[in-house]
């Protein structure tokens, strides 16, 4: 099936954040909320238009004071065709010098992220922010320099051991095949205005038409976490019909920016100037189990054995797959009492307590169960089963890497790479492991791309005050 347009910046952030493989914030107000015409006057034309195109589609006279004038197209270029022309250029490129910025609303507050991205051949430059934590590495003549939050070090290493196999398919592999119908009439239909150093034009979208492009089944509409919402965009493009930036704002309040400096251009990625300031140290490349830490792999049998016995906790999952479809989960267990909690297109609550079965929906009132009813306990085998993936535990052998590290905030991180299918997990806990664990995990298709992320929140270990109350 092709990959079809909903958002063109969600595909552009999606592919930034998968080749990085984090989640990052910094305090970007001011940035997201700059008016476009101010994103215009910055941009720089790479060249002059000819002549021809001056002549036919730039206004009779330069605007006064850069106030946007009306054109006709973009070097005798529709929007549409400037869109697909895009596709095609950034699909193909070997190269990038770009920045990212999103702001996305969860629970009524911010979470704010920025990347900066530089790829020229095999070197790469990547810096990434976060209320005060900041993070560059530069991988440059096969020599990778990290600056963690002013931890520095470097190494010799292949920069497929560090990025992956195929880190430009990440970057390039989200954008889709070709543009909805819907989309494509927008694009048509745009007024496109020139300011006197670049074009630009917007297209908006209503809830519906929005559903519409996602193309999305009745099954997969249950899983939403959140309703498709209106958006619009807007694409700034410079004098020679590159695409400079989009910006993108959606009607629940979450926006994002994408600046596109050049793709497709030749790129210089240097040494950092203090690279002399980084420690040297030796990357164990000596086979496919090589770079796996024993005492790493022992915090994560500990974790998994914990996790798989503890007789009470609560538990709050995140599923999200490539469509950006998916479930927020509230599981809780006291030893035969369980309460469950899905949010979605359609929410329900569902509760086992003193062998009573306990359910309520948006779409029915609370009532009794009884607990042999298979439609009942399935969504509990469902997520006992789904959990399976963070409590098993994995041969080391299975392992392309592992290694663990502790963050500034005194957490243990246990990271690592399953060899055959790619399938990445991140383990993070206190050093007393009872006051919560968080566990991340990334499955990938057989095409290498991302299919399933799954986010698991543990807290209340063993605690003897935690109840689970029947709601009737």
């Amino acid at each position: 099936m092709k990959k079809k347009l909903v958002s063109l910046i969600c595909f552009l952030v999606l592919g930034a954040l998968l080749l990085c493989g984090c989640d990052i914030s910094v305090d970007i107000d001011d940035e997201l909320k700059t008016d476009v015409t101010e994103a215009q006057e910055t941009e720089k034309p790479t060249e002059k238009p000819t002549e021809k195109a001056t002549e036919e589609k730039k206004p009779n006279k330069e605007p006064e004071n850069n106030e946007p004038e009306k054109v006709d197209s973009i070097n005798g270029k529709s929007a549409a065709e400037i869109i697909e022309k895009f596709f095609s250029d950034y699909s193909s490129a070997k190269s990038f010098d770009m920045s990212l910025y999103t702001a996305t609303i969860v629970e009524n507050e911010p979470i704010e992220e920025h990347i900066e991205l530089k790829i020229g051949g095999e070197d790469i430059y990547m810096l990434m922010e976060a209320d005060g934590f900041k993070m560059e590495v530069w991988y440059v003549d096969g020599m990778l320099y990290a600056d963690n939050d002013g931890e520095k070090f470097k190494a010799q290493t292949d920069v497929d051991n560090y990025f992956g196999e195929g880190y430009l398919d990440m970057l390039t592999s989200t954008i889709p095949d070709e543009l909805h119908e819907i989309y494509r009439e927008k694009l048509e239909e745009a007024e496109i205005t020139f300011n006197g150093t670049s074009y630009s034009f917007s297209v908006s979208f209503s809830a519906q038409e929005a559903y519409e492009m996602a193309d999305i089944d009745e099954e997969e509409l249950d899983e939403l976490t959140e309703a498709i919402v209106g958006f619009s965009e807007t694409y700034v493009v410079a004098a020679d019909g590159k695409v400079k930036a989009i910006l993108s704002d959606y009607e629940d309040g979450n926006c994002a920016k994408v600046e596109l400096e050049s793709y497709g251009e030749p790129v210089t990625v240097s040494a950092p100037k203090n690279a002399a300031e980084f420690e040297e140290v030796e990357v164990d490349e000596g086979g496919d189990y090589g770079d796996v830490d024993p005492e790493a792999y022992e915090l994560y049998v500990g974790v998994c054995e914990f996790l798989a016995n503890a007789s009470s906790f609560a538990l709050e999952m995140e599923l999200r797959n490539n469509l950006g479809l998916g479930q927020l989960i509230f599981y809780q267990v006291d030893g035969e009492d369980k309460y469950l909690g899905v949010i979605q297109e359609h929410s329900y609550d569902r509760w086992i307590v003193d062998g009573i079965g306990y359910a309520c929906a948006d779409t029915y009132p609370l009532h009794k169960v009884d607990i042999r009813d298979a439609s009942f306990i399935s969504p509990f085998e469902d997520v006992e089963y789904n959990l399976l993936t963070c409590t098993t535990v994995i041969d080391s052998e299975e392992m392309a890497y592992m290694y663990a590290y502790e963050n500034e905030y005194g957490n243990t991180i246990v990271e690592f790479e399953v060899l055959e299918t790619g399938e990445y997990y991140v383990y993070m806990f206190n050093n007393e492991v009872g006051n919560g664990v968080e566990v991340t995990y990334v499955g990938y298709d057989e095409d290498g791309e991302v299919y399933e992320e799954i986010t698991y929140w543990f807290t209340e270990f063993n605690n003897e005050d935690f109840e689970i109350v029947a709601p009737l």
